[in-house]
């Protein structure tokens, strides 16, 4: 067939291959990346790759790298279809591939380095959550240090991407068969070097032993296995809130659409539905919807202190905190509950919803109406 190509990488955040039309070899192949039947963007194969040029794929040009803000949706990975259009209008529906950096990591498994000196704790969620309350509140204790926003550590899961993905660019030349020095480096290297920069950049920034990270980001979510591995006396603490009042709050104050609302809630919340038992269970990790730690913030604080172990001393402080600081307190709305047939959104906002969230509220036992949530709630 003249129409040629491979998808090389289905990231939440990016898809990357390439496409080339050897009928048309100056022809720049547009390419549309679908789930179920679903549009997710659309961009043309004009990327300059060096491994594509010593193959003879054309003058090299035909690489393509699709974007996503907020990410897709983890479940949505392995549904993606990528299609290369023809200048006739006729798609081809490219192949996944697989390289010598995929056997390598499977084969070979990362010494990942562990530093058991550290006491984190890590505030996950999505964005409107009480994320923000919790995470000041214990600064304010005096018991941990850090920031109201930590937005570092995230770095780290940007960095190994890249270097998985340059693997990936170069499968020839990271191959047994070949003679490059890259093959004499394999990926797991650079990781664990990477990993090792971030434990001494953590070092540096918190010199207490006891810290606090708050980024509320789905990339954070799948970072946390990896973090407790890098520091494993952490803590978790995910905080969730249901998609109704989450998106709503967001669109109020961040003027995001609903579909992007909806798209950012249910990654984070449907990451962590991945990752969660992963983490060992409640000695590590727990969850707490906002809407408790609006009715109840005392109650709530000793839930958290007792699972963070904080000094019996600095609980008073952080209480107080917890109870009387309210960062994203809006009036009357802080514990709100309303029906979705009730918000003033538009029928087809209200169809996205249920289409992007749906079956997440339905796995942490969400209703659509006053009740909030089931009697019965997924348990972590």
């Amino acid at each position: 067939m003249p129409m040629r190509g491979f998808i090389e990488l289905v990231e939440p955040r990016e898809i990357r291959g390439w496409a080339y039309d050897s009928d048309r070899p100056d022809y720049p192949v547009k390419v549309v990346a679908t789930v179920d039947d679903e549009e997710l963007g659309t961009t043309v194969a004009d990327i300059s790759r060096a491994d594509l040029g010593a193959a003879n794929v054309g003058d090299g040009r035909h690489g393509f790298a699709l974007v996503f803000q907020p990410p897709l949706l983890i479940d949505q990975l392995g549904k993606v279809e990528v299609a290369a259009i023809s200048a006739e209008g006729v798609p081809a529906i490219l192949r996944r591939t697989r390289f010598a950096s995929d056997v390598m990591k499977s084969t070979q498994p990362i010494p990942w380095p562990s530093d058991p000196s550290q006491h984190p704790v890590f505030i996950l969620g999505t964005t409107r959550s009480g994320t923000s309350a919790v995470s000041l509140a214990l600064l304010k204790s005096g018991a941990y240090g850090g920031a109201g926003e930590g937005h570092v550590l995230e770095l780290l899961g940007d960095l190994l991407d890249t270097v998985e993905a340059y693997y990936r660019k170069w499968p020839a030349a990271a191959s047994p068969q070949s003679g490059s020095a890259l093959k004499r480096i394999p990926s797991h290297q650079f990781t664990e070097k990477i990993a090792h920069i971030f434990l001494e950049l953590v070092k540096d920034l918190y010199p207490s032993s006891r810290w606090v990270d708050k980024t509320p980001s789905f990339g954070m979510v799948r970072l946390s296995p990896l973090f407790l591995t890098l520091w494993p006396n952490a803590k978790f603490i995910f905080m969730k809130r249901r998609g109704i009042e989450n998106v709503e709050s967001k669109r109020r104050k961040f003027r995001q659409s609903v579909a992007s609302a909806c798209r950012e809630w249910a990654g984070v919340m449907n990451g962590w539905l991945k990752v969660r038992t992963q983490l060992g269970g409640k000695d590590v990790a727990i969850e707490l919807d906002q809407i408790d730690l609006a009715i109840n913030p005392t109650g709530m604080a000793r839930v958290i202190a007792d699972h963070v172990a904080l000094p019996s001393e600095r609980f008073a402080a952080f209480a107080t905190a917890l109870c009387d600081d309210r960062p994203e307190l809006t009036s009357e709305k802080f514990a709100s509950v309303v029906e979705l047939s009730e918000i003033a959104w538009s029928e087809q906002e209200k169809r996205i919803f249920r289409d992007i969230c749906g079956s997440v509220m339905d796995a942490y036992g969400y209703t659509y109406d006053r009740t909030y949530r089931t009697s019965n709630p997924l348990p972590l």
